[in-house]
């Protein structure tokens, strides 16, 4: 099981000299770490039954006094108690009476992936909660929890949350950019099968085979975002109203041939219906994307240790061009594989590189940009350029650097004083930034569109 701490804080008030102090300072990050953090790990599993959330506004442990040489034995075993009892309290809290003010919640975790899934349509982020952790892509982990929820006698909770969702154009056009086909035909089926009837005819359809597979990939797509755009906004979503919902729409899908027309005009039923318009145009469009005032946690905060060295490389791609990103999506997929050495990087783990690319963090990925051959061998020569001139690092490979450097945790918080700054989760070994031969405490690329300020302390 994975248990997320959004923040935590650790109070010490000590009695004794400044070398203690200092001692102290360096024990504690360490003690955290490899004992403290894999000891509470077992608590929650402990703790939580399976199939269920258990969440905690706050909580106060007092770990009471530890003389100063006992503190790497006796810490752990104090707060991991104390936590095991009060965890014990909540996790049988039944009624309102127990918990007045709510700041214990006990739900299914099906619930709370299909919550995970509807926040990224809406912002394409995950929430600080979330991170995926046992291999399985976001579609597997949402499309599992929405089966589940769709069996059950509260679906029409799930299908009015999704529905209102994909009224707002930035997430229907996050849902087809961002899923893959399998995913938004099984969704489609589970939410809404009679309309899923008919787009898996017309998309099985012989027609399909004369024409080149880039066309029948364009079709497919116009064809499942026209079946969302229809849901979004149909009161009971049918075969017959999808079916005049895209005879409507027709200018607009491209490719279409007379028989794949007269497919649809079989059968239709000839009713009053409102006058048609663009696929998309029936929910509400794109908005002026505003800044974004909640934190985000992030995995990948070393990112910003490349700084210098990314104009270069992105003009030797041609993907800027006098301090302008000419190819603003290829450009996030290059910063997303400096970091982990994937090929294409899903949206939500590109906030920090629309930071860096002066993108809206709200904003949606309209195109599919993966990293090829050449960009990515550019990639590596890069993170080889970047160890040549640490020379701390001597010998480290790119997946040394990756590993032990730029995938980092952080956190993006945003205020109108400030703009962006990003606080850096620190590591016993960061004592080598202090040869880092240039500055990252602020950061401003030719095509940011303000200052990103850094705290990372070593």
């Amino acid at each position: 099981m994975t248990h997320h701490i959004r923040q935590q804080h650790l109070y010490l008030e000590l009695s004794g000299t400044e070398p203690d102090g200092q001692l102290m300072q360096r024990l504690i990050p360490d003690l955290l770490y490899e004992k403290l953090f894999p000891a509470l790990e077992k608590v929650f599993d402990q703790s939580v039954p399976a199939g269920k959330l258990l969440k905690i506004d706050r909580l106060d442990i007092d770990a009471g006094s530890i003389p100063i040489d006992h503190m790497d034995k006796e810490l752990t075993g104090v707060i991991i108690r104390e936590m095991a009892r009060v965890l014990k309290e909540m996790s049988s809290i039944q009624t309102k009476e127990q918990n007045p003010d709510g700041h214990v919640v006990i739900r299914n975790s099906d619930e709370d992936t299909s919550g995970i899934f509807l926040y990224f349509l809406e912002t394409g982020k995950l929430p600080w909660h979330f991170s995926l952790t046992d291999k399985k892509p976001l579609n597997e982990v949402v499309i599992e929890a929405v089966r589940d929820i769709m069996k059950g006698s509260n679906n029409h909770q799930f299908i009015n949350k999704i529905k209102q969702t994909l009224s707002d154009k930035s997430a229907l056009v996050r849902l087809g950019n961002q899923f893959p086909e399998t995913f938004l035909t099984e969704l489609l089926n589970l939410i809404a099968p009679s309309v899923s009837e008919l787009s898996g005819k017309i998309l099985s359809s012989g027609e399909m085979l004369q024409f080149s597979v880039a066309a029948r990939d364009a079709f497919t797509k116009s064809i499942l975002a026209a079946a969302f755009s229809y849901f979004s906004y149909a009161e009971s979503p049918s075969g017959d109203g999808f079916r005049s919902h895209l005879l409507r729409t027709f200018p607009e899908i491209q490719g279409v041939t007379p028989t794949l027309k007269k497919l649809l005009n079989s059968g239709a039923k000839q009713e009053n219906r409102k006058s048609g318009q663009d696929i998309l145009n029936f929910v509400k469009p794109i908005p002026e994307i505003l800044p974004d005032t909640e934190p985000v946690y992030i995995r990948n905060a070393g990112l910003i240790l490349l700084h210098p060295f990314l104009p270069g490389f992105f003009e030797s791609l041609h993907v800027s061009q006098d301090a302008e990103l000419l190819n603003p999506e290829k450009a996030l997929q290059l910063l997303g594989y400096l970091v982990s050495g994937n090929h294409k990087t899903p949206e939500y783990e590109l906030v920090l590189p629309k930071i860096l690319c002066g993108i809206p963090v709200n904003k949606p990925l309209m195109t599919d940009n993966p990293v090829d051959e050449q960009e990515s061998a550019e990639g590596i020569t890069l993170l080889k350029a970047v160890i040549g001139h640490w020379e701390a690092l001597r010998d480290t490979s790119p997946d040394g650097l990756r590993g032990s450097f730029l995938y980092r945790p952080g956190k993006l918080s945003r205020s109108e004083e400030d703009g962006w700054v990003l606080q850096v989760e620190s590591r016993s070994w960061d004592i080598l930034l202090d040869q880092l031969p240039w500055g990252i405490a602020m950061i401003k690329l030719p095509w940011m569109r303000e200052m990103l300020r850094v705290e990372w302390n070593y």
